[in-house]
């Protein structure tokens, strides 16, 4: 972006205040593009390998930071993330109803695609709704 090759990206917050590129971008857009949240993986066969007490375990520790995890980094989010943004001169652009309504029928067809790489019924749908409503 500095030297003229991109024009703009699209970063979570937290990566443009950890590379200082505030200091470089102009405009941000403030939308809903994702899902915020702070998660534990492992893999299935050993999940399922473990007794149930351990398993019941994982899974309140699992939800537990899941809770509290995204609440602490929404927080920082915005408390420290976008007032540095701000800070460094970043405008800050929020879109109107019509214009989101745009955006969201010009990727149908990325959607589209999709579910037809997915080739599982339902399943970019329940994950596009989990996007939707986080």
């Amino acid at each position: 972006m500095e030297r003229g090759t991109i024009d703009g990206l699209m970063s979570y917050v937290g990566t443009v205040v950890s590379r200082d590129l505030q200091q470089i971008i102009r405009y941000g857009t403030v939308a809903h593009f994702g899902a915020y949240t702070v998660d534990a993986y492992c893999r299935t066969g050993w999940y399922d390998a473990q007794p149930p007490d351990l398993r019941a375990a994982l899974d309140a520790a699992g939800r537990a930071l899941y809770r509290d995890g995204t609440e602490v980094m929404v927080g920082v989010h915005e408390q420290d993330y976008l007032p540095a943004v701000v800070e460094g001169g970043v405008e800050l652009v929020e879109p109107s109803g019509a214009e989101l309504a745009a955006l969201r029928e010009a990727v149908e067809p990325v959607y589209g695609r999709w579910r037809e790489l997915l080739h599982a019924p339902g399943v970019a749908d329940r994950a596009l709704h989990a996007i939707e409503t986080a």
